[in-house]
């Protein structure tokens, strides 16, 4: 299977917008390059590498995504491009706007990931490792078998990160987990290891579910886990006592309003993948809806945070 590399070079105020005209393409999630650091930002489920250094300005960002190379990638690229050349019309910066294609091997790029992406441990006692690293894990570890693939990441960007620990915090054993957008599966993978008696994931995109179930066969949970392509209403009638996202700000804040048909009173909605400029709005929208924030966390312009049914 061939796969196209896109970058789009723009400016900092305009990633969340670039970002989501990839979602809206289908890309399972992008990679965000910004100057002076060595490693990769991600938004959705890709997930960090240690990069070239780059010719950015302080102002600059790259935008990157992978793409198959079928019929429809013309379109696809033809609807980003149109989205950065209205950038102006939303009173952001369009930056230099240029877009760069260029193809990957899918085994060139897998073969790749095994030089960046090592064991890391998440939380008290989580630890996300690829198949082919051996390491020691204590008894007490939980250890979550994950390997890239070109439409999902690794599982290290800070926003997923900021999930799991969340998620040990309020996974106590016993509960049913809802994980809406599961692109690679691994909040559900997580749930399920922590001791939720009941884990059913979902993501509209069909690679994502297949993703997440072939990472789900990897540790041994086909049993726990039940994936299925959807959006949030594929579970209403349905309740969990936690619900997660890991999915982009718009999102959240599109479901936001629905989301007391699948989260009961007292029950916990923990949320990442959010730019720190859209809080208000989603605080402002979670107490509207009745559930009240009691817990955030946050890195660099990444926010997590956990809000509880009030009524």
């Amino acid at each position: 299977m061939e796969w196209m590399e896109i970058s789009v070079r723009t400016s900092s105020e305009a990633v969340e917008a670039v970002a989501n005209a990839f979602y809206e393409v289908g890309a399972g999630g992008v990679v965000i390059e910004e100057p002076f650091f060595s490693e990769t930002d991600i938004s959705g489920d890709w997930n960090g590498m240690v990069i070239p250094e780059t010719d950015l300005q302080e102002d600059e960002r790259i935008i990157k995504s992978y793409l198959m190379a079928d019929e429809q990638l013309t379109a696809k690229v033809e609807e980003i491009r149109l989205t950065v050349e209205q950038l102006a019309q939303y009173d952001l910066k369009k930056g230099a706007g240029t877009i760069e294609i260029k193809s990957v091997a899918e085994e060139d790029w897998a073969n790749a990931w095994k030089a960046y992406y090592k064991p890391t441990r998440v939380g008290h006692k989580m630890m996300i490792k690829p198949t082919w690293e051996k390491i020691e894990a204590s008894k007490d570890d939980i250890v979550i078998e994950l390997d890239p693939g070109m439409a999902f990441g690794t599982g290290t960007h800070p926003s997923t990160m900021m999930c799991l620990e969340l998620l040990e915090d309020y996974t106590r054993g016993g509960e049913t987990v809802f994980d809406i957008g599961t692109g690679s599966g691994i909040l559900a993978i997580a749930a399920a290891k922590l001791g939720a008696k009941e884990v059913k994931a979902s993501d509209i995109d069909p690679l994502a579910v297949h993703v997440a179930q072939s990472n789900i066969a990897l540790n041994g949970l086909e049993e726990e886990i039940l994936v299925h392509e959807g959006a949030l209403d594929s579970f209403f009638g349905r309740e969990a006592q936690v619900v997660v996202a890991n999915i982009i700000s718009q999102v959240i804040l599109s479901f936001i309003p629905d989301l007391k048909k699948v989260v009961p009173k007292d029950g916990i909605f923990i949320a990442s993948g959010i730019i720190l400029d859209y809080l208000p709005e989603i605080e402002k929208s979670l107490a509207i809806n009745g559930f009240k924030l009691i817990k955030m966390k946050s890195v660099k312009e990444w926010v997590g945070l956990v809000a509880q049914r009030m009524d």
